[in-house]
């Protein structure tokens, strides 16, 4: 029997920041863009946005009917990519086709070859340069006489290749320098310089076809009826401006610039205007049409228009949630630097951070309805402590703490504040106006601090390498004991308290106490890499950096409430916090969301008493096969087991997937329709 799950994730309106827009591409009746925090579709022409993927990238081209992406600098600490992606079925699919070290900073294709301009990291001289394409699965370089460009490192200079545009017509392919403009005739590679009367300086952006070609270089926009042998200028920028992209748009130039906005040209060059009408930041990137609409990207975000830009970033919310707090009357999240206040539930958000702006932090407090916040400006300058008793209207400064290196982490019991970083910790009864040193003794916990624990008047202090350690105070810091015997030997990373018991997560299992650490209960797994833990009566919420779960059972057993988030990267993101029975949670990259928790599914053997998909054979040696009974549309499925741990997810390829890899045991398949609800169903691998 399936059922389906009764709560949604809703994303809230904030909190709201700015993002800038890299790229836009069409493709049929759709727009495609990248943004500082990943990339957005739509399909109503800019009215609302679904995200795609957490990647970003800079620049990209249709090829053979498929949209073909190149990555800019990753911030994600993964190779910049080039990918291939495909709308099917509602949905989006990408593939990784090549892995490099450079960014991607341009890309042309026509109807038999993708062209990809690669610059160089500094530390990888030979991936880098011109790369090209037949068939978008096989990769190859070709550099033999482009310049390069020396890069000092440590170890000594590099000479390394460096490309920054590229473009083709019928018979050449140009690309762009540090060294000016190069050509090489598209039967045979055979790269020349083509600078004759062009200053020395890097070309930015080219557009060519067959009787014309434009490039931009340094600050000036340059022209050639011949292919690059003679060349003219055709207009000049200011001495700070560069170009980004030359696009032709029906019969209309556009040059998009860094620090002047966008310029267009309806008679192939021969004068210059802006279109600047509406835009509140002049640094574009991009621009396309789709329709009648123009579209133009940069630090504006998203926007629309051309003789009056106006704003349609509508539900694009890039917001880097550190960390959730709450008041009487608000809510609060801050970024590593930004504080954010709403106080109708996420509805509207103010920027109220205070004073000082530079720095980071990793958490926010409520201590008696005022909140509070440490900020490290950068070593060795001590960390400054700000507290509001007003929701973020005004800020005093409290007592600073001195700097180890690491912003502190807050944690509080409602009247007292605990500030930790590495192996040290502070308290504070007067909200933060005086401090005092209650790090435990020299040896007694031999690892850095992973996790401070503020339970009632109860303190709780876990370690995360070499072993497990956890140590408790029940008198605020004047005395410290051990509590983790029979934990083994895998660290603790994370600690929460709820119902009365106190939780402790590490790599190999989840254990509770209920007698203040004495002993210890093995619970439900979530695996490693929980990073924080709330609780609302009986219920108990965990998450990680790209999935939910919740418990009713104190941690027995978990269901993970992932389905409905958008897709997030592999990297810090996940806070929580429970207010007016919604659980909120921050996200890296998209802001937040929220879904009800007074409707979620009791159990994974909730039933809706309607058999909606059928897998046989169950129980299952190899291929399992799904089949619905009403002709549902699945559009992704989930492998989960019994704790609530995703074990595998993807589309499906018609009707079957594979359990070769599975372990024999229960499992449940959770299947998302294109309806956008989601079935249960339970399988039994042999």
């Amino acid at each position: 029997m399936s059922f389906i799950t009764q709560a949604q994730w809703v994303q809230v309106n904030g909190p709201k920041d700015s993002f800038t827009v890299s790229d836009i591409i069409t493709r049929d009746s759709l727009l495609l863009i990248s943004t500082s925090c990943g990339s957005f579709y739509s399909s109503d022409t800019g009215l609302t946005w679904k995200s795609v993927s957490p990647e970003v990238f800079y620049t990209s081209a249709l090829f053979q009917d498929a949209i073909y992406t190149g990555g800019e600098s990753n911030h994600f600490y993964e190779p910049t990519t080039i990918r291939k992606m495909t709308f099917i079925n509602g949905s989006w699919q990408s593939v990784n086709l090549f892995d490099n070290s450079g960014p991607v900073n341009d890309m042309f294709a026509n109807h038999d070859t993708i062209f990809v301009a690669f610059a160089n990291d500094g530390f990888n001289p030979e991936v880098a340069g011109f790369t090209y394409s037949v068939n978008g699965r096989n990769w190859f370089r070709y550099n033999t006489g482009l310049p390069k460009d020396s890069v000092l490192l440590q170890s000594g200079y590099y000479y390394v290749y460096n490309l920054f545009a590229v473009s083709a017509n019928q018979h050449y392919i140009f690309v762009g320098t540090n060294k000016g403009i190069y050509r090489s005739p598209k039967s045979v590679f055979n790269w020349s310089a083509k600078n004759t009367g062009l200053p020395q300086g890097k070309v930015s952006a080219i557009f060519s076809n067959d009787t014309v070609l434009f490039i931009a270089l340094n600050n000036k926009l340059y022209e050639s009826s011949d292919q690059g042998e003679t060349w003219k200028m055709t207009y000049a920028f200011s001495g700070n401006n560069s170009v980004n992209r030359i696009r032709l748009i029906n019969d209309t130039l556009f040059a998009v610039t860094e620090t002047q906005g966008l310029y267009l040209s309806g008679d192939w060059g021969v004068s210059w205007s802006s279109a600047n009408n509406g835009l509140t930041s002049l640094r574009t990137k991009c621009i396309a049409k789709l329709g009648l609409s123009y579209f133009l990207g940069g630090n504006s975000g998203i926007i629309k228009g051309l003789n009056h830009w106006e704003s349609t970033n509508n539900n694009i919310i890039c917001s880097d949630v550190r960390d959730l707090e709450q008041t009487d009357s608000c809510i609060t999240a801050i970024e590593f630097n930004k504080v954010f206040i709403t106080k109708d539930s996420g509805i509207n958000w103010t920027l109220c951070t205070p004073f000082q702006t530079d720095g980071y932090m990793y958490s926010i407090i409520n201590v008696n309805n005022c909140l509070f916040f440490s900020l490290n400006p950068g070593y060795p300058a001590d960390c400054i402590n700000y507290l509001s008793s007003d929701n973020g209207a005004t800020w005093s400064l409290q007592a600073p703490l001195v700097n180890y290196g690491d912003p502190y982490t807050l944690r509080s019991n409602g009247k007292e504040i605990i500030a930790t970083t590495d192996n040290v910790l502070f308290i504070s009864s007067d909200k933060g106006l005086t401090w005092t040193n209650i790090s435990p003794p020299t040896g007694l916990i031999i690892n850095d601090f992973s996790d401070v624990l503020f339970a009632g008047n109860d303190l709780y202090v876990s370690a995360i390498y070499n072993k497990a350690e956890i140590i408790h105070s029940s008198d605020f810091g004047s005395t410290w004991i051990h509590c983790d015997s029979a934990l083994g030997d895998n660290g603790i990373y994370k600690l929460g308290y709820a119902s009365g018991a106190v939780f402790a997560f590490s790599s190999s299992g989840l254990f509770k106490s209920d007698n203040h650490g004495k002993t210890w209960q093995a619970c439900g797994s979530l695996g490693g890499g929980v990073l924080d833990f709330t609780s609302e009566g009986n219920l108990i919420f965990a998450c990680k950096e790209t999935q939910v779960y919740y418990s009713r059972d104190k941690g027995i057993q978990w269901i993970d409430i992932s389905a409905g988030l958008p897709p997030l990267p592999n990297l810090w993101g996940g806070t929580l916090m429970v207010k007016d029975h919604f659980l909120y949670y921050g996200t890296n990259n998209f802001g937040i969301w929220k879904i009800s928790t007074e409707n979620l599914p009791s159990s994974v053997n909730e039933q809706s008493g309607i058999q909606e998909f059928e897998l046989y054979p169950n129980p299952v040696d190899g291929e399992l096969t799904i089949r619905s009974s009403g002709n549902k549309q699945i559009k992704r499925i989930e492998i989960v087991d019994l704790s609530g741990r995703l074990i595998q997810s993807g589309q499906v390829k018609g009707n079957k997937i594979e359990t070769d890899f599975l372990i024999p045991n229960i499992y449940f398949l959770r299947i998302e329709t294109t309806e956008n609800n989601y079935y249960y169903e339970k399988f039994i691998k042999r």
